[in-house]
């Protein structure tokens, strides 16, 4: 969330205490200084993390106290990795690579960035047990370390190719971003696919083998829904679904499709054609001969060639018939049915509509679709035994980190209730008693069972008495509990374990033995497939789930007093999560259905006397007994499953293989070795006397905590330096806390060059944020010093100052299926000094609200912004053209409509505006990077007041306007919105003001190199867009 401003109506203050507060503002300034120095130079506080870093021949691990024994895994795994990756692209980066293990989030994912040094950001958590439906990463991957460190590494090398111009500048001026690094302007699609690919052929259980991405694109071929080529190419919204998030998706797809139509050897030839020139056009060209649009035309009749037989096959071996049951947003996963079966739970969390927990209930021919909480959950959930309440995990946001806990939402009351804290809890099971809750805690990389008493005071934190451990981390072995068996002497629990694949086990909680029952891992033996989502019939004879054993998701289920197992129902696509629900006519299934549109709830028979037997399963061995599987089920010095847990130290358990350490030496962190600058871009830039030769620079260290930017020139005919400088960084080792430093000395040309302004600014600021999913807060101090001159034929006196501002903000959503309410809020307190003499001082506060109401998936939206302030001084603020003074933030009084300027010493600004979205282009321009999204409108009504003390008479103007805006992508990703308007000034009446309005929101997508994301699900999108 952006900055944020809370809703704290300002209070009057004397006129005496005003001025007091003013006449301290340069004190205040030297206080606050000092404050920046002490955090700069004194060792991080409690909390803050201790870093090192481990150096190997080609990397430089960073990672935070507690994970030394991941790094050496993970550098163990990057330096294979290399080995194996780097002759295969055909190049080696131009350092070394910065690689930054950050157990911060519960959300897998990894992020690559290229602009001004290689560097791959790794989340250890697995994706295993999170939401695989959109980014089709399943438990068939056989290590989720070397796959997402091998995608990021390719993204690594791919990126870092450069010839031609790029060449040509990185020589003469260092690694400039973007015009050092053609290859960012690939496109997404070849950027993110390239990595796919790459991750796919090494046998990883990569996601171009999965059966996800085939049901995804035999689903297209079904249905004839192939996007064009202009549309996959970028991060784009299209608001509609998008299967493996297209780009990756799509783009492995055709690298896939280019590798067996002209060889391995064509895709390093089309990587340095483009490299060379920057144009698809011609890499398609030179290195295939053809446009990418012919390409692309080719790759579509190659996969109606594949999926067309086959879908032929799958109809005549005979279908399940579904009947569409509903379901909102495009997964409406982990359905759930209630004790009496008249209910079904489920989690929404890729759009349209807000991420909620919802029920769906039934009368006879009435279905009822409702939402329960709003919020990113992650599946599976469970009823109590009494149906009253629901259990989940829910993804909250804690000191700048992103982990689950567990949450109970009692229905009589429609309260929610957070039971666990700080246990990275997910997948709850209830015992039947409804005394006792399982459910899994996340260590790093892998996983652990716990158990917890019901009864007692919430929320359990990690030290709690009440923790049973009822089966211990090990390696990156991920498990979960799907439920108690009857009798509530065992747990369904689902085990995905090093080498691919997923088993159905039955946990008995006295011994902590696992029985397995349906094996699909190869650590078991078994052929690498999945077997996930169960859950017991209502009768408990039986256990439904879902498998891809035939490379395409169907429903079985297990025979609990026979170990049979049988075929209940498949389709062309997919179903998955099944559960048994009560009609009228009798129970029936509901299984989540797959669709080139989205997945879907459907209804389907319930009839037992129907299904089909299948294979005998799998005879399962024990892990060790596998080769290439060396930890046992369970190792012989494995905690008592009966003991009380222990609390853990920092930094999770270490993956297999972690006893491997590299013979480089840990040293600790030096922000510097990455901070420092990689580039000096020359500029000419003009003051009164001539032009200003100089250059840019800017920075981050590979925590993206510290970053800078830096322009510097010196006046050939004025001699007068040219500077503009910009710090952040970490207060205290806190990334919730910042410090930030600006220094600006700059001359302002007036309308004729000769005349102008010499400004000089040094500005220090303190932040703290609180951060959230659905609501944030921040506090900010910021104290500022500036002077300003006259140079050549400028005229007027020169304006020194001092300002000291003191704000707090907050800013939240409620969303509602596709409805949202937000409110930000903000109140700030500045006191300066102004004039030579210093005889302009005083106070000035400002409260802003800014409330927006959207519906319709947001197409439109209702927006209201007031701003009211009050100052000590007469004249102090300005409505309309606000140039009083440069102690306030002048951009919240302006208005559109050319009028006259009200000064006073209480003013009012408020603009109450009304957008739509009039139509949908959603079209490129070829193979360019240039994407026309829609056209919008805006109708706002705008207008101000001021007043004083010691007038009685209001001043006031108040107008309107209209706004046709354009929504464009540039770069296959940074929105660009382009405005035309028109403001009329009403009253006092005015001729009308055209306008033009550009808003660039991001310019170098989610910050500067983290945009493109990798191998991980991350939150909603279930594949990030990070750096990839």
């Amino acid at each position: 969330m952006g900055p944020l401003r809370p809703s704290i109506p300002p209070q009057p203050v004397e006129s005496g205490r005003r001025e007091a507060f003013a006449a301290r503002a340069p004190r205040a300034v030297a206080l606050l200084l000092a404050i920046v120095l002490t955090a700069v130079l004194a060792p991080g506080g409690a909390g803050a993390a201790r870093r090192f870093t481990l150096e190997t021949e080609h990397f430089l691990v960073h990672f935070d106290g507690g994970y030394e024994a991941l790094a050496h895994e993970v550098a163990r795994i990057a330096e294979e990795v290399h080995r194996e990756l780097a002759p295969r692209v055909g190049h080696v980066p131009s350092e070394k690579t910065h690689l930054v293990l950050a157990d911060t989030t519960d959300l897998a994912n990894g992020t690559a960035d290229p602009l001004l040094y290689p560097k791959i950001t790794l989340f250890p958590a697995s994706p295993t047990f999170f939401s695989p439906y959109g980014s089709g990463i399943s438990p068939r991957m056989r290590e989720w370390l070397r796959l997402v460190i091998l995608h990021e590494y390719a993204h690594v090398l791919h990126l870092d190719m450069n010839d031609g111009p790029g060449r040509v500048m990185a020589l003469l001026f260092g690694r400039v971003p973007i015009l050092t690094n053609p290859m960012m302007l690939q496109s997404f699609a070849f950027i993110e696919g390239f990595a796919t690919y790459q991750e796919t052929v090494a046998d990883l259980g990569g996601r171009g083998h999965d059966p996800y991405y085939h049901m995804f694109l035999r689903a297209m071929v079904l249905e004839d829904d192939l996007l064009r080529l202009d549309q996959i190419l970028g991060h784009y919204p299209l608001e509609r679904w998008k299967p493996g998030g297209i780009v990756y998706l799509y783009g492995y797809s055709l690298w896939a499709f280019m590798a067996s139509r002209s060889g391995e050897e064509a895709l390093e030839a089309f990587n340095r054609a483009f490299a060379r020139t920057t144009s698809l056009d011609q890499a398609f060209q030179e290195a295939l001969g053809t446009t990418p649009e012919a390409f692309y035309q080719e790759w579509q009749a190659h996969l109606r060639r594949v999926y067309e037989p086959e879908i032929e096959r799958l109809r005549a071996e005979g279908l399940t018939p579904t009947q569409p049951l509903g379901g909102q947003g495009y997964v409406p996963e982990s359905p759930v049915a209630s004790p009496d079966g008249r209910r079904l739970a489920y989690v929404t969390v890729h759009g349209p509509v807000a991420p909620a927990l919802r029920l769906m209930a039934w009368d006879g021919e009435t279905v009822r679709d409702r939402q329960l909480v709003a919020g990113l959950l992650m599946g599976p959930i469970a009823w109590s035994p009494d149906g009253q309440s629901l259990y989940y995990a829910k993804v909250e946001a804690d000191g700048g980190r992103t982990f689950t806990d567990l949450y109970a939402y009692h229905l009589a009351t429609g309260r929610e209730e957070r039971l666990t804290r700080g246990l990275r809890a997910f997948g709850p099971a209830p015992s039947p008693d409804g005394r006792r809750l399982v459910f899994s805690s996340r260590e790093g990389p892998t996983t652990r069972l716990l158990e917890v008493d019901l009864a007692g005071p919430w929320p359990v934190e990690p030290d709690s008495s009440r923790l049973r451990e009822l089966l211990p981390a090990r390696g990156e072995r991920q498990v979960l509990a799907f439920g108690w068996f009857p009798g509530g002497d065992g747990i369904l629990v689902a085990s995905h374990e090093p080498g691919g694949g997923m088993d159905l086990l039955r946990l008995d909680r006295a011994t902590g033995r696992l029985e397995p029952l349906v094996v699909g891992s190869r650590a078991r033996g078994g052929p690498g497939v999945v077997h996930q989502n169960a859950q017991f019939t209502p009768d408990g004879r039986w256990i439904l789930f879902d498998s891809d054993q035939t490379g395409i998701p169907t429903l079985y289920a297990y025979e609990l007093a026979s170990g049979q197992i049988v075929q209940v129902a498949r389709t062309l696509t997919g179903l998955f999560d099944p559960t048994v629900i009560q009609t009228d006519e009798g129970p029936r299934l509901v299984a989540m259905e797959y669709t080139a549109r989205g997945y879907r709830l459907s209804l389907l028979p319930f009839s037992p006397a129907l299904w089909t037997r299948v294979d005998p399963p799998v005879t399962a061995r024990d892990p060790a007994e596998v080769p290439g599987v060396a930890a046992p089920l369970l190792d012989p010095d494995e905690p008592d499953p009966a003991a009380p847990v222990a609390p853990k130290p920092q930094g999770g358990s270490p993956s297999p293989g972690q006893g491997v350490r590299s013979s480089s030496a840990v040293r600790p962190y030096r922000p510097w070795d990455s901070l420092r600058p990689r580039f000096a871009l020359p500029l000419i830039l003009e003051d009164e006397a001539g032009p200003v030769v100089g250059a840019l620079t800017l920075g981050y260290d590979a925590y993206r905590e510290r970053v800078y930017a830096l322009t510097g020139g010196l006046g050939l005919v004025s001699g007068r330096p040219w500077v503009a400088f910009e710090y952040q960084g970490p207060l205290f080792g806190h990334p919730q806390a910042t410090w930030a430093l600006g220094v600006r000395q700059e001359t302002l040309l007036e309308d004729g060059k000769k005349a102008g302004r010499l400004e000089r600014e040094l500005q220090l600021g303190l932040a703290y944020t609180w951060p959230g999913v659905l609501a944030a807060t921040s506090v900010a101090a910021t104290a500022k010093l500036w002077d300003d001159e006259p140079v050549g034929d400028g005229s007027g006196l020169a304006g020194p100052g001092q300002a000291v501002t003191l704000g707090v903000g907050r800013e939240q959503a409620w969303p509602v299926d596709g409805r949202s309410f937000t409110l930000a809020s903000g109140l700030s307190l500045t006191g300066f000094r102004e004039g030579a003499d210093g005889s302009r001082q005083g106070v000035v506060a400002t409260w802003r609200e800014q409330a927006a109401f959207s519906w319709n998936l947001g197409r439109q939206r209702l927006v209201l912004d007031g701003v009211v302030g009050t100052a000590s001084l007469e004249e102090a603020l300005a409505v309309g053209d606000p140039t009083a003074s440069r102690a306030v933030d002048r951009s919240l009084w302006t208005l559109q409509a050319h009028g006259p300027t009200l000064t006073g010493r209480h003013a009012l600004r408020v603009t109450l505006g009304l957008e739509s979205q009039l139509y949908r282009f959603s079209r490129g321009v070829g193979t360019w990077p240039l994407f026309f999204d829609d056209l919008g409108g805006r109708l706002y009504l705008e207008g101000g007041a001021v007043w004083s003390d010691t007038e009685a008479a209001l001043q006031r103007r108040w107008g309107a306007g209209a706004e046709l805006t354009l929504t464009t992508y540039l770069g296959y990703a940074t929105p660009l919105t382009l405005g035309v308007g028109v403001a009329s000034s009403i009253e006092p009446a005015g001729s009308p003001t055209l306008y033009l309005r550009v808003d660039l929101t991001d310019p170098v997508g989610a910050g500067a190199g983290g945009r493109l994301s990798g191998a991980g699900a991350a939150a909603v999108a279930g594949l990030g867009r990070g750096g990839g």
